[in-house]
């Protein structure tokens, strides 16, 4: 349905939305739009009813409806400002600003869960009684279908657009689905047996309502801290430059994240030193030209390799098998030979794993002695990379 909204906003076919600029944007703030409309009149009856019959567990779950409420108001804001073009002061752009709208919606529904929880504890220490009303039962199991619904609308919008806060409220729904099981078996047994276990579901409301916000804090903080790039991306990107006839290795790919969607990524390309470096540098633009769009942009830095001379061939041959003897998901590139008159001096990174546990030092040692035990005459300046993009 957003989608097809988003279409007759933009006045374009439908199949064009997701790769229209402001096509993101619009199904993020229309879904949110249906979710703030739902939530409100589930809220409202809810804390109506819950009034009437003295249930707190029912009032807990209309708030925690009301919360949602708020929750997709802070989505839609977001989704709006996150759209807002680059500036002097922002030249990234204001994608993270999606971001930021979840942390606050993930702030704001911990205290809801932590208020909701004092109140049912406060309930099942005086206990009142709960009127059992067949409106009550109507008004949850109304609830119980419309929030699967929206889970699978929002669930449907999140992947049309890669959007975890649309992702986050999905799941959210599950849960309030859930509660409001919780809440209605909880009545039912209470109607039947005649224990009053309404607190008791209210504080069970509350710790999942305070759970889950905990969850979307730590899910939305992640790529604020810098997470690693998605597997399929890197891969792309990687296949893409390898491609190329010209192109005879790749390394210290870079991706950052600027907002859902929006990424910069830079790579180092190896080329042949023989070749014209004019050719070279044409071909370099080329594929940046082409592997960047709206969601990515990708610089590259050309790396010159000799192919051609025995000495560099036969000592970069020697190193490789040196370090592979230590560990072989170690690599290495910008190898070259500086031949003195006493020593030949071998340059070059290796590039290790997050999860090699060897120390820096003494790895460098490990590879001397084994260069050295082949050659005597070798000697090692070597630099220790880092994996940023951590397929593992």
């Amino acid at each position: 349905m957003s989608k097809y909204i988003a279409s007759k906003i933009l006045k374009i076919k439908s199949d064009d939305v997701t790769t229209h600029p402001q096509g993101r944007s619009i199904i993020g703030i229309v879904t949110s739009s249906v979710n703030i409309v739902l939530n409100t009149i589930l809220g409202v009856s809810k804390i109506i009813v819950g009034a009437l019959f003295g249930s707190i567990s029912v009032i807990n779950d209309g708030v925690n409806n009301i919360t949602d409420t708020a929750s997709a108001g802070v989505s839609a804001i977001g989704f709006k400002l996150s759209t807002k073009p680059a500036d002097k002061d922002h030249p990234f752009g204001h994608a993270r600003t999606e971001y930021l709208a979840t942390i606050i919606i993930a702030i704001f529904i911990i205290m809801v869960g932590i208020e909701l929880a004092t109140t049912s504890i406060g309930k099942i220490i005086s206990a009142s009684p709960t009127n059992f009303s067949i409106i009550t039962v109507i008004v949850l199991s109304i609830s119980i279908a419309i929030k699967f619904m929206l889970f699978g609308y929002n669930l449907q919008s999140s992947r049309l657009i890669n959007s975890n806060t649309l992702k986050s409220i999905a799941i959210d729904c599950i849960s309030d689905s859930l509660s409001t099981i919780i809440v209605l078996i909880c009545i039912i047994i209470s109607k039947y047996t005649g224990v009053n276990l309404d607190g008791y579901a209210g504080v069970i409301l509350a710790v999942l309502i305070f759970a889950q916000g905990i969850k979307l804090l730590v899910s939305t903080c992640s790529p604020l801290i810098g997470e690693k790039p998605d597997k399929s991306m890197v891969k792309d990107i990687l296949n893409k430059v390898n491609s190329y006839e010209d192109i005879l290795g790749t390394h210290d790919l870079i991706i950052h994240n600027y907002g859902p969607n929006k990424h910069f990524a830079s790579l180092h390309a190896e080329v042949d030193a023989d070749v014209d470096i004019t050719e070279s540098h044409e071909l370099i633009d080329t594929i940046e030209r082409e592997l960047s769009c709206d969601s990515l942009h990708v610089i590259i830095h050309m790396d010159p390799v000799n192919t051609q001379d025995e000495i560099t061939n036969k000592y970069r041959t020697i190193a490789i098998e040196c370090i592979h003897d230590i560990d072989t998901s170690l690599s290495i590139h910008d190898f070259r030979v500086v031949i003195g008159p006493n020593s030949n001096n071998l340059i070059f990174d290796v590039v290790v794993p997050y999860d090699f546990t060897m120390k820096n030092d003494e790895l460098i040692s490990f590879i001397n002695k084994g260069i050295e035990d082949i050659d005597s005459s070798c000697k090692t300046v070597i630099n220790i990379d880092r994996n940023y993009i951590n397929l593992n």
